[in-house]
């Protein structure tokens, strides 16, 4: 019995070794490919869409004053109002307003095809401190 599990455990590391090689190897390739699911992601290519959105404003606003957000990562500082933003699939926009400005309202003035917010209303008032205007979904 001893002999019998020595003997599976050897043949199963030999194949294993066998697949991993086969898989490394170029005609890999036509291991992998499943029609059914498609074919696997390359380096260069990308499943996550993306679409642009154009800001503008409703209100006085004071140059400088207030910055831009991505994902929690400072974008830019905006000098003036319309604002447009290169956005992906996911991504999470805010604006930090400076603890003096007014308030002020933004909307979205431009927005490519098939980029769907979850904004309820249809401007957003913009007060001083942390302010989440929207989250984007981009669906074909």
């Amino acid at each position: 019995m001893d002999f019998l599990i020595k003997s599976i455990t050897v043949l199963m590391v030999i194949m294993l070794i066998a697949v991993q090689l086969m898989l490394v190897s170029p005609y890999g390739a036509v291991f992998r490919t499943d029609s059914l699911n498609g074919e696997p992601i390359k380096n260069y290519q990308s499943i996550i869409d993306q679409g642009h959105v154009t800001l503008n404003l409703l209100g006085e606003y004071a140059a400088n004053s207030a910055s831009l957000f991505i994902n929690g990562e400072h974008a830019m500082v905006i000098h003036r109002f319309p604002v447009k933003l290169e956005l992906t699939d996911g991504d999470v926009v805010e604006i930090h307003a400076a603890d003096q400005t007014h308030a002020f309202h933004v909307y979205l003035s431009d927005k490519s095809s098939g980029l769907y917010t979850d904004m309820r209303e249809n401007s957003v008032k913009i007060s001083p401190g942390m302010n989440r205007l929207m989250r984007v979904n981009i669906r074909n």
